[in-house]
């Protein structure tokens, strides 16, 4: 682009203009109004009564100002917006976070329950054979016992 084409605008060497200046000082708010009551004085300065032109200069520059601040204001209002929405996105996404991480361990613990339940069942079931076998081993014992017993009272008499 040549550098004397109408977009092309140098950067480096620029003077800042005094809104630019009133900006850094009072914010856009303030530079707006500093530059309005500027204005102000110059039109009325213009003139010793106040004539249409100054009028109109000031009326420009007081829409100007209110303008200005009144896209300040929207600009603050867009930014405090997409800030809550990003907030209510975060939290969203961590009650995600908090509500899979919870499902979890609720589906660890009814694994580990139920693994425990089937661990004491088998455990009970293989009790409850070895009693029995126990019961009919003692039975046969004491069966034989018995024909023993009746083997030597026999042989006694």
């Amino acid at each position: 682009m040549a550098s004397n084409s109408p977009s092309y605008v140098s950067t480096q060497n620029r003077i800042p203009t005094a809104f630019e200046i009133n900006s850094q000082e009072f914010g856009k708010a303030g530079a707006a109004l500093v530059g309005a009551a500027a204005t102000a004085v110059d039109a009325a300065g213009t003139s010793v009564s106040w004539s249409e032109e100054g009028l109109k200069r000031l009326g420009e520059a007081i829409s100007s100002a209110v303008d200005s601040v009144e896209e300040d204001v929207k600009e603050l209002g867009t930014d405090l917006t997409e800030a809550a929405q990003d907030v209510s996105d975060k939290l969203k996404a961590a009650y995600g976070d908090v509500e899979k991480s919870v499902s979890s361990v609720v589906s660890g613990a009814e694994h580990a329950l139920a693994s425990v339940e089937h661990s004491i069942n088998t455990a009970a079931e293989s009790v409850a054979e070895s009693a029995s076998s126990l019961g009919d081993e003692l039975g046969a014992m004491k069966d034989k016992a018995v024909g023993y017993l009746s083997l030597g009272l026999s042989a006694l008499a």
